[in-house]
């Protein structure tokens, strides 16, 4: 039994799944967290997932937040309104995210989310964002990465309150 759960879980999962199979597997719901991974899913499927299943199912709200194929909105609420670290650094890595979403957990985004930011390919706007982070190690980030402007660098170099996180700006 448990090996044909893993295959249809690996089906749910499978890209080129046809949307009515995984329609069908919307009966299951250990499956839910797949179908909702799956960037071939319907967005109306996306949608149902979203709306009835993913506010008390944190594996889904995940999930639908990794998906290049959710809905641009579903993407900024489940990024806005999840306290979970992990649902906002899915979300903030989303390739199809909106500048917007990043902008947010920059500003009020769980410490893991925006340390994530900190070191990954960041919009300078961004990173300007985080450059005045409360935490010295998310600064730190911002002052060795690459997408850091200039002008961002040369105000951390001088007047952040960390010796280190000004040693770093004046390296980049």
């Amino acid at each position: 039994n448990s090996n044909s759960e893993l295959i249809r879980q690996a089906v749910a999962a499978n890209e080129n799944t046809p949307g009515e199979v995984l329609a069908g597997f919307m009966t299951t719901e250990s499956l839910w967290p797949d179908i909702a991974y799956n960037p071939s899913t319907p967005v109306h499927i996306l949608v149902q997932l979203y709306k009835d299943h993913s506010w008390n199912n944190s594996s889904i709200k995940i999930a639908l937040a990794k998906n290049k194929s959710t809905p641009k909105d579903i993407l900024s609420s489940i990024s806005e309104f999840s306290t979970d670290g992990y649902v906002q650094i899915a979300a903030a890595l989303n390739p199809s995210a909106d500048p917007e979403i990043k902008r947010n957990i920059a500003k009020k985004g769980r410490y893991e989310a925006r340390h994530v930011l900190s070191y990954s390919d960041t919009p300078p706007d961004i990173l300007e964002i985080l450059s005045i982070d409360p935490e010295e190690n998310i600064r730190n980030n911002v002052a060795e990465n690459h997408n850091t402007s200039s002008e961002v660098l040369e105000r951390m170099a001088v007047s952040d309150s960390s010796e280190l996180v000004q040693f770093y700006a004046k390296l980049n």
